[in-house]
């Protein structure tokens, strides 16, 4: 076994845990996760409510005019080719022609 150099010894002494069969505040064993089973509900509808909930407004051909063009202005800014910039144009017309009325 090697030996540290003088100068490295660890400065934390080693302590001992206490005993494991020992039981947490809360009346468990030390050594086991807690048991969140009897607060987990397993049925897939358990507390779904239909609240005061806004649905998302309908996606509209401005919607995706704006945000293409932002990101186009962006890629612009940052050097990009005039291929990836006009790449990004043309998804922005196709996403348009595909929710148009």
């Amino acid at each position: 076994m090697k030996t540290r150099p003088r100068g490295f010894e660890p400065t934390v002494k080693s302590a001992s845990s206490g005993d494991y069969a020992a039981t947490d505040d809360n009346g468990r064993d030390g050594t086991r996760p807690a048991d969140a089973s009897s607060d987990v509900s397993t049925d897939a509808n358990a507390h779904d409510e239909a609240g005061d909930t806004e649905l998302l407004p309908a996606l509209t051909p401005e919607l995706f005019v704006a945000a293409g063009s932002l990101v186009a202005e962006r890629l612009a800014g940052k050097g990009a080719g005039a291929t990836q910039v006009e790449e990004v144009l043309w998804r922005v017309v196709d996403q348009c022609r595909a929710i148009a009325p």
